[in-house]
């Protein structure tokens, strides 16, 4: 009925549209008809007439003229007969613009009149000259040639204007009848179809207001809807969502009792998740598929009844459940579980519609239920296992998994709001810090291995790999750091390439560093020293001493050596025996031999008495110093080679001093 009715309102209301619209065009094409006829005929016999007018004044002030006693007057006619022609010209303006019939004849008065004005001149020029006899000989000659001929143009022109206007004034006549009678065939449409509506609407009065009461019930579901998502919002866990859940169900169906079983896509199966009205220990908490109709429901995906008719006791009420009611639990189109309830005899006053809509919302928020533990275990599972932090855009910490604090022995609360300089390991180069935010803040993914330290001073190693954070249009936002534990890794490594006994970095370590020490520093255009050391007369020292002293002095010579370099990106090696050797990167060779000589001082400082040095009573080195350039092409046996050549030439030259190639 409802469309009825609309249908009907519609049809009338177009109508009275129709008739409005008709009513304004047929009021605007007489309005036209009107405008029309006093933009054209009228407006062009106006012009005309005011032609006419001035072509009389001006054949009257050329009479003024030729009639003149004195220059005075004849320039006062002339002024009226400018004026006048003034007014002429812009009356053929109008005449133009507006005249509807042959603009030609229009352009033959505006000519005549043109062509009057040489004559006008020559008469008033004639006059001025004193020569009245010949002024008006021409002026007889330009009534005859021009004046006659521009007066039957202009009465061309006036004929014209009115014939028009008694054609508009027809047509107006016209349109006001056809109009009178067009409009009144409407309105009696309309009054027609008024009438049929009224008796429509009073025959199904009745079924509206069914139609109402329905309307009303609606709206009671949907603010028992509202209501259910309220509560929902304010359970926490999935056991409370689905509790809560089998209770408003019994509630608002008057269902007997029922229960709710949870689907589990991974293993498919079905969970027991909340009852009600029945012992919990009474049903079987996991349901194979096809075990039964709760399970077999998950499949068919719709509402389905069956008959019981058999009696349940509830305390001291003694009932008989008449139907049993299994629906299905679904989040769109992915099944969440299944409830089923049992129903007296009242049953068939459920509304199944909307006891679909509600099972539809219980899904939803079992199903975010279930994913938001889900992402709660996993999240747990990383924090608890996955060394993972994360930055804002000026690297301040936001977030830091509970891994990576026991790692580094750091609680969350001191690490969220600092940069990772506090992880930062003085052993790590700056350089490779600068490396990594210029590489991640271009929007890429760095790689690589990091040596941090712990609260308490101590170190780790992590291989990890930091990439920016980006929001949907691609901006980054921030930056994620992900690692891994390698610290056991790198002690293996570590003790591979250091010595044992001074804890300096040994000969292989050495052959792997060269190399690429010589690349770096031809790569960034930097002089790189490389000094080869032997400590003087050690065979005499180990001798004199013992084997056990010489160890002793060879730790206190390692580490005198490393002090002298406190760069990271300086190396310090024990090559083999008492022979040492350092790389360490220079702005110019002097500095290479300054740096050289600190050394040798720093380890003849150390005071170890050395009764067989022929160079001091104390241990000294001797050392050969060779500057590798950027442009240097030597391979690394030749530039160790004229290093040693040149430490050859230091024990020559008396031991205890630098020598440089």
């Amino acid at each position: 009925m409802k469309n009825k009715v609309i249908l009907s309102f519609a049809i009338t209301i177009a109508l009275i549209l129709l008739l409005g619209v008709t009513s304004i065009v047929k009021m605007w094409e007489l309005a036209n008809l009107s405008e029309n006829l006093y933009n054209h005929p009228y407006m062009v016999t106006a012009a005309t007439k005011t032609v006419q007018s001035k072509l009389m004044s001006m054949r009257k002030y050329m009479r003024d003229v030729t009639s003149a006693q004195t220059d005075a007057e004849i320039n006062e006619a002339v002024y009226n007969i400018n004026q006048s022609e003034i007014v002429i010209r812009d009356q053929f303006k109008i005449i133009f613009d507006r005249y509807l019939g042959d603009k030609e004849d229009a352009q033959k008065s505006y000519d005549s009149f043109i062509a009057w004005k040489p004559m006008r001149d020559e008469v008033i020029k004639k006059m001025l000259q004193k020569k009245k006899d010949v002024a008006l000989i021409v002026e007889k000659e330009a009534d005859v040639e021009y004046v006659g001929r521009l007066n039957e143009q202009v009465d061309k022109l006036v004929d014209f204007a009115h014939d028009k206007a008694v054609y508009f004034n027809e047509n107006a006549i016209n349109e006001k009848k056809s109009s009178i009678v067009f409009i009144s065939a409407i309105l009696a449409t309309v009054l027609i179809l008024v009438v049929a509506l009224l008796a429509f609407l009073i025959r199904n009065i009745t079924k509206t207001q069914k139609q109402e009461a329905l309307a009303r019930i609606k709206k009671e579901q949907q603010k028992f809807i509202g209501l259910l998502r309220e509560e929902y919002s304010k359970q926490e866990t999935l056991k409370e969502i689905c509790g809560k859940s089998i209770n408003y169900m019994i509630s608002e169906f008057k269902a007997i009792n029922g229960s709710l079983y949870i689907f589990d896509s991974d293993n498919d199966k079905l969970y027991l998740a909340a009852t009600y009205g029945i012992k919990y220990s009474s049903l079987k908490h996991t349901l194979e598929m096809h075990e039964n109709l709760i399970a077999e429901n998950i499949h068919e995906k719709k509402i389905k009844v069956v008959d019981v008719n058999k009696k349940i006791v509830l305390g001291n009420l003694e009932t008989t459940s008449a139907k049993l009611v299994t629906i299905p639990v679904m989040e769109f189109d992915k099944n969440v579980g299944t409830i089923q309830l049992t129903f007296d005899d009242k049953f068939d006053e459920v509304d199944l519609e909307f006891l679909t809509a509600v099972v539809s919302l219980m899904g939803s928020y079992i199903y975010k239920a279930e994913k938001d533990e889900e992402s709660q275990r996993y999240f747990k599972l990383i924090d608890q296992n996955v060394l993972i932090s994360k930055t804002d855009l000026d690297g301040n910490i936001i977030s830091v998994s509970e891994q990576l604090c026991i790692l580094s022995k750091y609680t969350k609360e001191e690490l969220i709001g600092k940069t990772h300089r506090v992880l930062r390991h003085p052993d790590m180069p700056k350089e490779l810090y600068q490396d990594i935010w210029r590489t991640i803040t271009k929007g890429e993914i760095w790689k690589g291995e990091i040596k941090n330290r712990t609260k308490d001073g101590g170190f780790y190693w992590i291989s990890s790999i930091i990439a920016p954070d980006r929001d949907l249009n691609g901006n980054i936002i921030g930056y994620t750091a992900i690692r891994d534990n390698i610290t056991d890794r790198k002690t293996i490594e570590q003790i591979a390439i250091t010595d044992g006994l001074t804890s300096l970095y040994n000969r292989r370590r050495f052959d792997e560093l060269f190399p690429h020490q010589i690349q770096v520093g031809k790569r960034d255009k930097n002089l790189l020293a490389f000094l080869l050391i032997d400590i003087d007369h050690f065979k005499q020292y180990n001798d004199a001493y013992g084997h056990q002293d010489g160890d002793t002095a060879l730790k206190m010579v390692a580490s005198a050596l490393k002090n002298t370099l406190n760069r990271p990106s300086d190396y310090t090696f024990r090559l083999g025996g008492e022979e040492f050797g350092l790389l360490y990167q220079i702005e110019n060779e002097d500095d290479a031999i300054e740096i050289a000589n600190n050394a040798r001082i720093n380890v003849e400082n150390l005071k170890i008495e050395h009764s067989g040095n022929s160079a001091s009573k104390y241990v000294t080195i001797s050392s050969g110093l060779y500057v590798v350039k950027s442009d240097d092409r030597s391979s690394v046996e030749e530039i160790y080679k004229k290093a040693d050549e040149a430490l050859y030439v230091a024990k020559q030259s008396g031991r205890n001093q630098v020598s440089k190639i």
